[in-house]
């Protein structure tokens, strides 16, 4: 009897580890992974990027010669973009992670619970605890899943018998997947090569076994860089190229974090590798690598979270809660249940409580314990696509691939419709970051090499771009625009670009709010002078020496202080404080390998209108507010990580008027009709505020008008489209009185959440009383400000 039901219960046993496998295995696929919720076209900057990987990918685009991104060429791997080769090539990779991933837990707990009575019975609560943990992730990005993994292979590698096959199978075999998926974005590459040497090592110095941890990687990397239609010719220029856009990424893409937020990510982290060390596996190294480790997939997360610090910060609690119920599994568990207990709970706590209000606080909602179900109100319709995706794949894979090819196709048709273009014969690349325009209508794309602006933030990805264009492959057309990220200097992103545009390409016409450049067949003389040289310190303002135009580069050195910090995390910031002439001061982000590239510092230009008036020869018309000094500034403590010299390089830009081609007559008449207003924005001192034809005026604003001798005003006003489709604007007043605070001549509410006709731009003609010599024109809230996005498209005193 006796007998019998200790067989009984171990099969019992044995049936709820099997159970406990598959539904962890299960929801690593259905919460994180998601290999069958493609991603199809759309328009939008992170769309773009997304679908200009996906097809670089499937027409095997030459990554490092081509084209570069943070993202490599197996980029569909976290994307889950859809193109032909997706079912084949990604779908297999991803359900091997998940696999391994369960192996790893299981393993782990295995090994834990060795010797321990009715210790088998913890093995699938440990795994019901994983898969509660992988619940939280699905709404997130697989980042804080593949740095977890490697701590589990690292855990298990250091735990793991020299003659247990299954725990090696699992460790290789994951290495070499890690390393494919490292081809997808590299920090995952980083992240496991660094944990991977440290185990090889320890395990080299411990005499265990030899070194194979890191050449599973590699070679897992290479196999996936060459199954996506890569070259080892091309391996080098790739590597450098990702180490550009890794070693730029703190200082260019920084976003400040809550100080609060970003102590408890500390706190906790210091706690987890405190447990690690102490914990860690017995032995000649043991307990020294499970702490590094954790310490340096901390570090990882930290930077992944905490530079960009909007809901990327979710990426670092994620890895913290996930990371510390591996460690509770894998270290706490053998030496104690109850410190496992508490462990396991706190990290289950961290990434269904705390991670989700930080990210509340980030979105700008309620971050209280009453508001956090609304973080997961949208995870059972998700869960419930997927899994319709699962069952779809499961009865005819051809059926599903044959659907997803249709609704590409449809979502390509409705990214043209919503940003139609003309028919552009040649090649084109496209300066801001809306390529999927140019791909939804089928214009021939040749992208120059670091293919979004904002992204262009090292010497290296500059060097890159600047040799494209002035190469035989230079582009047909250019879709020019400016960039808009992080309150940057709307002239530095891809500045460097700008004089070579200028020489080499004609305005020819609107597309959108954009301006289409053509290639010109004789190219234009240099349009920068000879530099002149002027030698400041950061704080100190620098006076511009000449008037016009004026192309700058500005070089701030960083510190060797500086430099290991933009490795770790990131320096602390600079900002660019430009001094108008009429006295302003404005400031902007100052990232510095772009400002040492070269930009057009003055006029300060802000839309695609002004570079077409000065590529014309009609730099007066341009719209831009003169600059007449330039400042780099900082926090005190910036002193230890920046030199204090700032190198500024100052060129005199001249573009020779000359009459325009028959093509572009249209698009020069269009631009002398909004000559008139965009001359009186300039000399209000509000060209910073223009975006296309529209000046900004968020409410509460007043400005102040010259109409003397003027007997109306001719106005064009509105709010944006977005404030009632994607917000919850209460509307905004406009008004033109005779002085602040006066009674209006003229006002006009709009509420285009509720009145039709008070959406897009309206116009009105008002009569102005004889003898004045300027007018107020302000905007107001109805209820409140939220959400009031609103413009002037005009505003033009006429006799």
């Amino acid at each position: 009897m006796t007998v019998g039901t200790t067989r009984t219960g171990r099969a019992v046993g044995r049936a709820a580890v099997t159970a406990a496998v598959l539904a962890l295995a299960g929801a690593a696929l259905l919460f994180v992974l998601k290999p069958l919720s493609i991603q199809l076209p759309a328009g939008g900057r992170d769309e773009s990027w997304i679908a200009v990987l996906g097809e670089a990918a499937a027409r095997s685009a030459r990554w490092g010669v081509d084209i570069t991104f943070t993202y490599g060429p197996a980029s569909e791997l976290v994307t889950r973009y859809f193109t032909e080769g997706y079912l084949l090539r990604a779908v297999p990779v991803l359900c091997g992670l998940a696999l391994v991933h369960t192996f790893a837990l299981a393993l782990l707990a295995r090994g834990a619970v060795k010797g321990l009575r009715h210790g088998a019975w913890l093995v699938p609560l440990a795994l019901a605890a994983d898969a509660a943990a992988l619940a939280t992730q699905l709404a997130l990005d697989i980042d804080a899943f593949v740095y977890a993994l490697v701590l589990a292979l690292l855990l298990l590698d250091l735990a793991r018998a020299p003659k247990d096959r299954a725990a090696a199978a699992t460790v290789l075999s994951g290495a070499a997947l890690l390393g494919a998926i490292a081809v997808a974005k590299t920090s995952f590459g980083v992240a496991a090569l660094g944990v991977f040497i440290l185990a090889d090592v320890r395990a080299v110095l411990a005499r265990r076994r030899v070194p194979a941890l890191l050449p599973a990687c590699l070679a897992g990397a290479l196999a996936c860089f060459l199954g996506h239609g890569q070259s080892l010719v091309d391996l080098p220029a790739y590597l450098d190229l990702q180490g550009q856009q890794a070693s730029g990424y703190g200082e260019a893409m920084y976003l400040a974090s809550d100080g609060v937020e970003l102590g408890a990510f500390l706190l906790g982290a210091a706690a987890l590798v405190a447990v690690s060390g102490l914990g860690g596996s017995p032995g000649r190294g043991g307990r020294v690598a499970a702490a590094l480790g954790t310490a340096f997939l901390s570090l990882v997360g930290l930077k992944a979270g905490f530079v960009r610090a909007d809901t990327h910060t979710q990426i670092a609690w994620s890895l913290l809660g996930q990371g510390g119920l591996i460690v509770a599994v894998g270290l706490v568990l053998p030496r104690s249940r109850l410190g496992a207990a508490a462990l396991g709970t706190g990290a289950l706590a961290v990434l269904w409580v705390a991670g989700p209000l930080f990210l509340l606080a980030a979105t700008g909602r309620d971050a209280s314990l009453a508001h956090l179900p609304d973080v997961y109100t949208g995870m059972r319709g998700q869960l419930a696509a997927e899994l319709d995706a699962v069952g779809r794949f499961a009865r005819s894979p051809s059926a599903f691939a044959a659907r997803a090819r249709s609704d590409k196709a449809a979502a390509w048709a409705a990214a043209a419709a919503a940003r139609p273009m003309p028919p552009l014969s040649g090649t084109v690349d496209m300066l801001p970051s809306e390529q999927s325009a140019v791909l939804a209508n089928g214009l021939d794309y040749r992208p120059r090499p670091s293919f979004q602006e904002y992204p262009t933030y090292t010497a290296g990805l500059i060097a890159a771009n600047a040799a494209f264009y002035a190469g035989p492959n230079a582009p047909d057309w250019v879709i020019f625009g400016m960039g808009e990220l992080d309150d940057r200097y709307p002239a530095a992103m891809e500045g460097a670009l700008w004089p070579e545009l200028l020489r080499r390409y004609e305005p020819r016409t609107r597309v959108g709010p954009w301006v289409a450049l053509r290639r010109r067949a004789d190219p234009l003389a240099d349009p920068l002078s000879p530099p002149v040289a002027v030698e400041t310190v950061l704080g100190r303002p620098a006076a511009l020496p000449f008037t016009g135009p004026v192309f700058a580069r500005m070089t701030v050195r960083p510190t060797p202080l500086g430099r290991v910090a933009a490795v770790l995390f990131r320096p602390p910031a600079l900002t660019l404080r430009v001094t108008l002439a009429n006295g302003d001061r404005q400031d902007y982000r100052f990232v510095p390998a772009m400002a040492a590239g070269g930009f057009l510092l003055s006029p300060l230009l802000t839309d695609a209108d002004g570079f077409a008036d000065l590529a014309l020869g009609h730099a007066e018309d341009t719209g831009g507010a003169d600059v007449t000094a330039v400042a780099v500034e900082g926090a005190p403590w910036a002193r230890f990580f920046y030199q204090p010299s700032v190198s500024v390089e100052l060129r005199r830009v001249t573009v020779p008027a000359a009459a325009p081609s028959a093509a572009s007559a249209p698009l020069v008449e269009d631009l002398a009709r909004a000559l008139p207003w965009r001359r009186l924005v300039r000399a209000i001192g509000r060209a910073g505020q223009l975006d296309g034809d529209r000046l900004t005026a968020l409410p509460p604003t007043a400005l102040t008008i010259p109409v003397a001798g003027a007997r109306r005003l001719r106005l064009k006003f509105g709010i944006s489209d977005a404030a009632w489709t994607d917000g919850a604007t209460k509307g905004v007043c406009f008004a033109v009185a005779a002085s602040p605070g006066a009674v209006p001549i003229w006002r006009r509410c709009l509420d285009p959440a509720a009145v039709v006709a008070d959406r897009g731009q309206q116009s009105e003609d008002v009569d102005l009383p004889p003898g004045l010599a300027a007018v107020t024109a302000e905007t107001s809230c109805r209820e409140d400000c939220a959400w009031g996005w609103s413009y002037w498209g005009g505003i033009v005193p006429e006799n």
